[in-house]
């Protein structure tokens, strides 16, 4: 069923871009509703500051869509699916202040969170888990680890792409690769998805500069979903 009339998904729909800014707007101010506080105003330097950014959103996220969401494997009206989800999934992954930069690096998180059936990546995704310890004192994460994941089809959850695995397996979308962190109790915690490798690495470097990934790099383990979204302590030996 493709859910997106516009070149069959190929071109960015303003109805789509304008449902997922009206749910932004909406969902914003019932924030703002809850929290006597909050001054949505105040915070985006005028009212026409959360309408420029909304819409500067879903029209990123509409175009990234465009080219890495399967259409054909999407069971809900498109622009009715952002405009009843889109702005409480977003607002799960940033705070209100951090909108203005939300940018494609975000998008993919998005999609997750959104549940999205995505194409497979043109490279592919091998199975994969690496490693590196934090180079910075005091830091919140002790070792930081990229590991190939991929979602399941059924609403469950992401879990590894272990070796053995294959990539085209029935039940799942493609894989991507998830970004996360231990902490010095050896709980794990989901930082961040990118589409390709490259991409995982260019965010990682970014945010802790020197750190550095054993050259060897392992096939993904079967270890525990990661993916859940949900702490857990690390395997024994991982």
């Amino acid at each position: 069923m493709n859910t997106k009339e516009a070149s069959n998904g190929s071109q960015a729909d303003p109805a789509a871009i304008f449902a997922g800014a009206l749910s932004i707007w909406n969902t914003c101010h019932e924030r703002e509703a809850r929290n006597p506080a909050l001054d949505l105003s105040d915070t985006f330097s005028g009212i026409d500051g959360l309408m420029r950014v909304s819409m500067a959103i879903a029209t990123i996220f509409e175009e990234w869509s465009c080219r890495h969401v399967d259409f054909d494997r999407l069971e809900e009206w498109w622009p009715y699916k952002l405009e009843s989800e889109m702005g409480e999934a977003c607002l799960s992954l940033m705070e209100l202040d951090a909108l203005p930069a939300f940018d494609e690096k975000n998008a993919l998180d998005l999609a997750v969170k959104l549940k999205l059936p995505l194409k497979a990546p043109a490279k592919g995704v091998a199975p994969l888990y690496i490693r590196a310890s934090n180079p910075l004192q005091g830091a919140r994460f002790r070792t930081i680890y990229i590991q190939s994941v991929r979602e399941a089809l059924d609403g469950s959850g992401v879990s590894p792409l272990a070796a053995g695995d294959s990539p085209a397996d029935v039940g799942f979308g493609p894989p991507f690769y998830g970004i996360y962190g231990i902490d010095p109790e050896g709980y794990s915690e989901h930082i961040a998805d990118r589409r390709t490798l490259d991409a995982a690495f260019e965010m990682v470097k970014g945010l802790i500069p020197g750190l550095q990934f054993a050259r060897k790099r392992k096939p993904s383990p079967n270890t525990p979903s990661p993916s859940a979204r949900k702490d857990f302590r690390e395997r024994p030996g991982d």
